[in-house]
């Protein structure tokens, strides 16, 4: 009897604990303006993706754009990252050409793709190897939305360069560069 009282108290605590968090579908909990606004650096979407682990969503709805990334399907494949108002934000893997890990983001407004940025993969000169010479591409995007894209480049296995862009999303769904 002890141990179930203390079980359900954990439980009670850790969810309570847990309010006004990011969950783990990477979707937004309810928050007030004031919270979000606290946190607009803070991060929406950070996780690095594993391709050969992805658990994929099939975009089945007709998706005006949308075939152009199938990437050897008949079917959108896609990692869900966030939806705000009317735009919805999804990963997908290309996959299907020369490179085994690239995603792109994609903004979809009204079942049009909108806008797609490359912001996560691995990038190798045709004829090289990761020892001479590659980059990684990463994202995070913040509670105001806002997404940074680092580009790190190395070269024997050294950085050498790191690359940085920072994109906000308009109310039409397009992806526009801050400079």
């Amino acid at each position: 009897m002890k141990k179930t009282i203390y079980l359900i108290l954990l439980i009670f605590l850790l969810l309570n604990s847990c309010k006004g968090q990011v969950n783990r579908d990477t979707k937004l909990t309810e928050k007030t303006d004031e919270e979000v606004n606290s946190q607009s650096n803070k991060n929406v979407f950070y996780k690095k993706n594993n391709p050969e682990q992805a658990d994929y969503n099939k975009y089945h709805k007709k998706l005006k754009g949308g075939e152009k990334w199938f990437c050897d399907t008949d079917y959108l494949r896609y990692l869900p990252v966030l939806k705000k108002e009317k735009i919805e934000l999804i990963l997908v893997p290309q996959d299907c050409g020369d490179f085994e890990y690239r995603y792109y983001l994609l903004s979809i407004l009204e079942n049009i793709i909108v806008s797609d940025l490359y912001v996560e993969g691995e990038w190798l000169e045709s004829g090289t190897t990761k020892k001479e010479y590659y980059e990684l591409t990463s994202f995070k995007i913040t509670y105001d939305t806002l997404i940074n894209i680092k580009k790190e480049i190395f070269e024997n296995l050294k950085k050498v360069d790191v690359e940085e862009l920072k994109y906000s999303i308009s109310k039409q769904g397009k992806f526009e560069e801050i400079k």
